[in-house]
């Protein structure tokens, strides 16, 4: 998990120049779609031998038409999106209804607790300065 909020502070931090201003090479994503291999959600768990259910942690089947800030369009796998852009992504997937679908219930709700957490200590940190300052 660790390793999901460093992508999502590196991503953060990569859309912000030194000014800064905010920039993003991805414009917005506009559709989704699955190819059928996805995992059904009455497929969402498995059971070991001995009788511990444990969620499928897969992103397989699910597929992202983006469009990019000069306008073109183009489909990116969801292992590939989500590593790149998780809360643009994560946001589409609550507004668009998906979160009950198994590739989306296991990265998605951590995903957005990051994005709180990281959002809360920047309000702290330029609350701090901006005391500071006056």
């Amino acid at each position: 998990h660790e390793y999901s909020a460093n992508m999502i502070a590196q991503n953060l931090w990569q859309q912000v120049d030194n000014e800064g201003y905010y920039h993003q090479v991805l414009q917005q994503i506009v559709d989704h779609r699955s190819d059928g291999k996805a995992v059904k959600k009455e497929d969402a768990f498995i059971t070991s031998a001995n009788g511990v259910k444990s969620r499928r942690f897969t992103t397989k089947g699910w597929y992202f038409c983006v469009e990019w800030k000069d306008g073109s369009v183009s489909w990116l796998p969801l292992k590939d999106l989500k590593e790149s852009n998780p809360v643009e992504v994560s946001e589409y997937v609550i507004s668009n209804n998906l979160l009950e679908e198994p590739a989306f219930a296991w990265w998605v709700p951590y995903t957005i607790r990051k994005l709180e957490q990281m959002i809360a200590a920047v309000k702290q940190r330029v609350k701090k300065i901006w005391i500071q300052l006056f």
